[in-house]
């Protein structure tokens, strides 16, 4: 039992240090893209980003679509100002021009129009989105990559209902597309912020699925891993926990026919350990890799921050303050009209059923399973509550996290209640 727990340990070692190998090889392959090459699509995306202010909504009066474009713009900065004459460390040290402030759109277009030099470091982050960006913008601006960003996104989305309709797992799939809309997916491709975690998750999501109905456990592991890396090397730190729980509950859901309910709980927290090591994990060696290629302490460029995103005074008491960032949260997700509709329409949809006898309380309920599945509808408030200070400030986005607690909640209920056997049967004759 040790020499095979010492040799999958070497194996995750392996692919941890392969990855983090992988995340500093593309983003100095994009670095070595010339400044000059880009100069005239980033300068599109620099007037296309001041059109708009920084932060605002889509839709105007709809606060559910707004988007935080002054990350969008801090990021573009730091993407143009890459130098192909030191890669390595001008990725390290992910320099921009400008400040800390909502004007970020303005001070990029100024930069790019003007020649300035960048005056600022944003060390703590990977920034690998921009290994994709700055070559895209060899042929385009952002203003075309946010409508890419829509059709991957559209096309992941389909890739994983086939993937769930292939497994006979139909009812999660339409799960899946309720908890995508309550989070109104629509807007999220028009934002950079907050669009990976997204992708992440769905496509993570299809992988998955296959391997847990396969039963290959180890190779689930490593994935949860690499999700987590792939997270903190692309995410600006929006609703992070996405790409652990929503495979989390496929993986959980697609395995329940094999496994007893002990080994899924075990399993469920092994994976997320993985994701959370593999997700500090790559954290922790941006800012290792930073100190050495740079020749100086990076924490101090870290620490600060962490801190700010903990605790950050806004003039509440600590209960106050746990509070409303709950409440600012769940508002956000279960208090537009959007969700309002859906929920009102399913709970018609479900009373119709019952009446009719087609939808049943299941005989026999594995409250193990449901309250599994519970469990991890909880993680996006235990992230609330850990980062109150980042999650107050910034519900705008880290409320979507909460698209898992619907599917979870989604997930129960298909446990407590199921298609009654005289109409399960009538289907299969008919078939």
């Amino acid at each position: 039992m040790a020499r095979v727990a010492l040799k999958t340990a070497a194996k995750l070692a392996l692919v941890f240090a392969g990855t983090v190998a992988l995340f500093v090889l593309l983003l100095v392959c994009a670095a070595l893209v010339p400044r000059s090459a880009i100069q005239g699509h980033m300068l599109e995306t620099a007037e296309f980003l001041c059109e708009r202010p920084a932060v605002f909504e889509l839709v105007p009066g709809v606060k559910e679509s707004t988007v935080d474009r002054y990350a969008d713009s801090l990021l573009m900065s730091i993407v143009y100002f890459w130098d192909e004459e030191d890669p390595l460390g001008s990725v390290m040290r992910s320099s921009f021009y400008g400040d800390w402030t909502v004007r970020q759109n303005e001070l990029l277009l100024e930069s790019v129009a003007s020649g300035r030099s960048p005056n600022q470091e944003y060390i703590r982050y990977w920034h690998g989105s921009g290994a994709v960006l700055r070559p895209l913008h060899l042929i385009c601006g952002l203003r075309e990559i946010y409508i890419l960003c829509a059709v991957v996104l559209c096309a992941l989305v389909v890739w994983l209902m086939m993937v769930l309709h292939g497994s006979h797992m139909d009812a999660e799939a339409v799960g899946v597309c309720v908890a995508l809309v309550t989070v109104n997916v629509w807007f999220v491709p028009f934002c950079l912020e907050f669009v990976w975690v997204f992708l992440i998750a769905i496509a993570a999501s299809a992988i998955a699925v296959p391997l847990a109905i396969r039963g290959k456990r180890e190779l689930l592991a490593m994935l949860f891993m690499v999700i987590g890396m792939i997270t903190a090397y692309l995410d600006f730190l929006t609703a992070e926990t996405l790409t652990l729980t929503i495979p989390l509950l496929l993986v959980v859901r697609a395995s329940e026919r094999e496994s007893t309910a002990g080994g899924l709980w075990s399993f469920a927290v092994c994976c997320g350990m993985l994701w959370l090591l593999g997700y500090a994990g790559a954290w922790a060696s941006k800012w290792a890799l930073a100190s050495v290629v740079l020749g100086k302490d990076a924490m101090p460029y870290v620490s600060g921050h962490i801190a700010e995103r903990l605790d950050r005074n806004v003039g509440l008491d600590t209960a106050q303050y746990l509070w409303q960032t709950i409440e600012r949260n769940v508002s956000l997700q279960y208090g537009s009209a959007v969700v309002v509709v859906l929920a009102l329409t399913l709970l018609c949809v479900m009373a119709y059923l019952t009446a009719k006898g087609k939808l049943v309380r299941a005989e026999s309920v594995n409250w193990s399973h449901v309250l599994l599945f519970f469990a991890i509808g909880l993680v996006p408030y235990v992230r609330y509550l850990a980062l109150h200070a980042h999650a107050w400030q910034h519900a705008g986005f880290t409320y979507r996290a909460q698209a898992a607690t619907v599917f979870a909640a989604w997930l129960i209920l298909s446990e407590v209640f199921v298609r009654s056997r005289t109409d399960a049967g009538a289907s299969e004759i008919s078939a």
